[in-house]
């Protein structure tokens, strides 16, 4: 039932695109605040905005940027304190960083991966629309 309205209202914005998709006001876009008022007095047409900045693709990451960031910072302090036993390594701190990029890379990847499947599996949508 969820996905024929869907399916309707993404019919309805494809005849008329110019009359259901809009641009945020300056204040929404600032304050990031839902267009209730017009949600409740058109609640049977759909309303569509553009997404200037994509932030759509911001989101996969939900709010983990800063545990990633904290991880990264863990994940650099502990390989300069290990290679500093070491005495063949020349750049600690290059090491570290390297190796915080290679698993930030692998960690972030591993998150759209299976994020994009999450959704996929739960909104219907195959994957290949979610590029």
């Amino acid at each position: 039932m969820m996905t024929k309205m869907m399916q309707s209202h993404l019919e309805l914005v494809k005849k008329e695109p110019k009359r259901y998709i809009r641009d945020r006001h300056v204040i929404q876009r600032l304050l990031n605040i839902a267009p209730t008022e017009e949600l409740k007095e058109k609640a049977k047409t759909p309303i569509m905005y553009k997404d200037k900045w994509a932030s759509f693709g911001n989101t996969f990451l939900m709010g983990m940027d800063f545990d990633f960031l904290m991880l990264d910072v863990c994940v650099l302090s502990f390989i300069e304190q290990t290679a500093r036993f070491n005495t063949g390594v020349e750049s600690k701190i290059m090491l570290g960083v390297l190796v915080t990029y290679i698993l930030d890379s692998i960690l972030v990847y591993m998150r759209k991966y299976f994020g994009r499947r999450n959704l996929a599996k739960h909104t219907m949508v195959d994957e290949a629309f979610l590029i």
